[in-house]
């Protein structure tokens, strides 16, 4: 009886009101959004690396400074910090 009400409800919910196209348009959505921000965060680091091994004196200042305030930091609050000033 149980297992009867859950496999209509999931018919019911998923298949014939067709909400599986929203999970599988945000699972695109979600791969979209990582594979650009892997590419755009490779770029932007290489560029950084560039910047800092030429020796400009700002860029070394400013990420010398990045690195310490981040390897300080344990994980969790920086992903906080991010979550919850930044965004």
């Amino acid at each position: 009886n149980f297992f009867t009400k859950l496999k209509n409800s999931f018919y019911n919910s998923f298949i014939f009101e067709k909400r599986y196209k929203n999970i599988i348009d945000g699972f695109i959505t979600t791969l979209i959004i990582t594979i650009f921000s892997a590419i755009f965060g490779s770029i932007l680091g290489v560029i950084l690396y560039l910047l800092y091994r030429k020796g400009n004196f700002i860029v070394t200042k400013i990420l010398d400074f990045y690195a310490y305030i981040v390897d300080g930091l344990p994980f969790l609050v920086l992903l906080l910090v991010i979550v919850f000033v930044l965004a």
